[in-house]
């Protein structure tokens, strides 16, 4: 039989330790043959993978969820109301006497004192379409720049303004009195109000604006009322993008 080879080092052959069954190696409730204890990382790897799935270039994204059990919830996507461009050369004269002119919409005094007697009206309209970006609060603004003459024996114009959903059928309308005198003067034609259907992308809002000289409370008969432009605003995302924690989402 030939000789046995020994093992380099100094010292004998270590047989290998085994985990009988049901038990644990030298003690450590760390190591069962279950599986292992999180409880025995050290402080270094728990540091090394805290916030690894924490997306914190989600924070302020549109998109944004908390999709991660476990991990920081994102921050509250950031908004702002912002113009929608373009709508002022799409609008259209749909009542009396409304011309469009390069200096912008002109709404007529009284042209006939028998017809206005009788409740002439003249208005404008155009029609806005939701961006995609538009948060999830329908909120919706106009504001415009007006001029009315002075002449005497004048007074204030009455302007009406109208928006209008047109898939939800919602309608919110402001009265706003613009005083004889002003000139290019920027007004607030309706506050920031909300509209069923303005947080919806796609979605087209009709934007009426109207006066009835020489009714109610409007006194400039015979004076014509000039809005050089017209915007309208709605609540929208600073940050639109793809959010990583929805690639996450279990659902």
């Amino acid at each position: 039989m030939p000789p046995q080879r020994q093992p380099s080092g100094n010292g004998g052959s270590v047989a290998p330790q085994g985990i009988p069954e049901g038990g644990v190696r030298g003690g450590d409730t760390g190591f069962s043959r279950g599986g292992f204890n999180a409880n025995y990382l050290t402080n270094g790897v728990i540091r090394g993978l805290n916030g690894r799935s924490s997306f914190s270039a989600d924070n302020a994204v549109s998109s944004g969820d908390w999709g991660i059990i476990g991990q920081r919830k994102p921050a509250t996507a950031l908004a702002a109301d912002r113009d929608v461009d373009g709508i002022e050369s799409s609008f259209a004269a749909s009542e009396g006497a409304a011309i469009q002119t390069s200096d912008g919409i002109s709404l007529a005094g009284v042209a006939d004192p028998e017809v206005g007697a009788q409740g002439e009206t003249n208005s404008y309209t155009t029609n806005v379409r939701v961006p995609s970006d538009v948060s999830e609060t329908a909120t919706l603004s106009i504001t415009g720049i007006v001029t009315l003459d002075e002449i005497t024996g004048g007074g204030p114009a009455v302007i009406t303004t109208t928006a209008t959903c047109v898939e939800t059928g919602a309608s919110i309308s402001q009265d706003l009195s613009i005083a004889q005198g002003s000139t290019r003067a920027s007004k607030i034609l309706m506050m920031a109000r909300n509209l069923d259907g303005a947080n919806t992308p796609g979605n087209t809002i009709k934007v009426e604006v109207s006066r009835s000289p020489g009714q109610g409370s409007d006194s400039a008969t015979y004076q014509t009322l000039t809005i050089h432009t017209l915007s309208v605003a709605l609540r929208r995302f600073s940050i639109n993008a793809n959010a990583q924690s929805n690639r996450m989402v279990p659902y």
